[in-house]
């Protein structure tokens, strides 16, 4: 397949820490001011969900644009979409190039990523989801794009499942064995009779091709569904060696037609030891009734120079967001710190998280839904740790059209500091679109100096 792109450039210095990082008063008001919609896709069609992000230099000559993926199409007909944004000095965003897999079957992006795989300092564009007649009998799909001449090409695409379907869920990149090639660590899940097992897979990018490494299987244990929802890597221990850490949850399996009465979260720890993934650590989490983990950075959050890893999702009956803060010491995980949102800030949940550091010190910013359907706001909140507690620093919410889910977030310079984003959806009507919004007119992340709000902001 070919992908056919024009490319504007525009310089981007991140200033994000990590592999892509209960407080008296922590409950802050939340503003009234609203977001800015910095970019809209799906106006021509039903339903248009875009879920991850990533931004990198995609032509090898130090400019950097956005890569966004999802699907379009409709509910029960999807077609996978990657497209690629420039940012102008107007502060505009601007579509370069926009690619679909139309056709049958029908197949959805759940994550992309971006890194130079073949050391010619030029990224390649990795997609990860699934494709199939439908979700029930569906593979899992992991496909490579390079940038070649103003045309994107798919280089490679590989498809498994090992029992009734598979779906690719998690993705990560880093050098796993140390010799100077970043290997691609995809997740997900699959079906295999009454029980659902976690998946996890190791490539490597050779010749050309997507080789397989390693892969492990695991079950709930004692439950029959585990899934893996995200995948970091990062040295946790400082032996100069990465490792894997993968979360996600193990209970029930999920039926839409009833609500999931079991489940609990889990953070697990691997490294690549030849071709076979060896468990380093394992921390279940439970939190309440129920914990659904999704979003997963390693990162120092509290300056000591030394990693955590530090997970977000929902925890309790009625779904409020938390977060998880894990240290590696002595070959196992020790709780350094947890926060579930109070019952007072209303259902929620962390679909994605990162870590910046501000002048104040590094920051755990997250974002997702807030309240219920069908009256869902994106937010974002921002959390320092301090004496061994997760503090809510700052929060706001954004509706746009009659509800707003944000999914993925991150972090672009603008003037006097780091502007936050968020890639996401929005319904509109019977519509759902597209989004990407602007989080610089509730807040703004100063490099130096500290945490600010723009002018005119409301403070907590």
């Amino acid at each position: 397949m070919t992908w056919n792109v024009r490319l504007c450039a525009l310089a981007l210095l991140m200033s994000v820490l990590g592999a892509r990082a209960e407080d008296a008063g922590d409950v802050a008001a939340l503003s009234q001011q609203n977001t800015k919609v910095g970019m809209e896709a799906g106006r021509d069609a039903e339903e248009t969900r875009l879920y991850s992000s990533a931004a990198a230099d995609l032509r090898g000559d130090g400019t950097t644009l956005l890569v966004v993926g999802g699907y379009t199409g409709a509910k029960d007909k999807r077609i996978a979409d990657v497209s690629i944004y420039s940012r102008g000095q107007d502060s505009s965003w601007k579509l370069e190039a926009r690619a679909l897999r139309a056709g049958e079957p029908q197949s959805t992006i759940r994550n992309v990523a971006a890194a130079d795989l073949d050391g010619d300092k030029t990224a390649e564009v990795i997609a990860l989801g699934w494709i199939g007649g439908s979700f029930a009998d569906s593979e899992a799909q992991l496909s490579i794009y390079r940038l070649d001449k103003g045309t994107l090409i798919e280089k490679a695409s590989v498809q498994w499942k090992t029992g009734a379907n598979a779906h690719g869920y998690g993705l990560a990149v880093g050098d796993l064995d140390r010799d100077g090639r970043p290997e691609i660590v995809s997740g997900g899940f699959g079906l295999n009779g009454d029980e659902e097992a976690a998946e996890l897979r190791v490539w490597r990018w050779r010749d050309q091709k997507l080789v397989l490494a390693a892969e492990a299987h695991f079950g709930g244990q004692g439950f029959k569904s585990a899934r893996i929802n995200a995948i970091a890597v990062g040295d946790l221990d400082g032996d100069g060696r990465a490792e894997i850490v993968t979360s996600g949850r193990e209970g029930e399996l999920k039926n839409p037609a009833k609500a999931l009465k079991k489940e609990r979260g889990e953070v697990t720890a691997w490294v690549l030891k030849g071709n076979q993934l060896v468990v380093r650590a394992r921390q279940p989490w439970l939190q309440g009734e129920m914990t659904r983990l999704r979003a997963l950075r390693i990162a120092d959050i509290d300056g000591d120079s030394k990693p955590e890893v530090v997970a977000g999702g929902k925890c309790e009956s009625e779904g409020r967001a938390c977060l998880l803060v894990l240290q590696f010491k002595n070959g196992k995980f020790e709780t350094k710190a947890t926060r579930t949102a109070p019952i007072e800030e209303g259902p929620g949940e962390i679909k994605d998280l990162i870590v910046v550091n501000t002048g104040a010190g590094p920051r755990v910013v997250t974002t997702g839904p807030k309240d219920a359907k069908p009256d869902r706001r994106g937010v974002v909140q921002l959390f320092r740790i301090e004496r061994g507690q997760l503090v809510l620093e700052d929060s706001a919410v954004s509706v746009q059209g009659d509800e707003t889910r944000a999914r993925s977030i991150f972090v672009w310079p603008g003037k006097g500091g780091l502007e936050l984003f968020t890639i996401g959806h929005t319904l509109s009507g019977r519509q759902m679109l597209g989004q990407l919004l602007e989080w610089s007119p509730l807040l703004k992340l100063e490099t130096s100096g500290g945490l600010k709000k723009n002018a005119g902001g409301v403070r907590f």
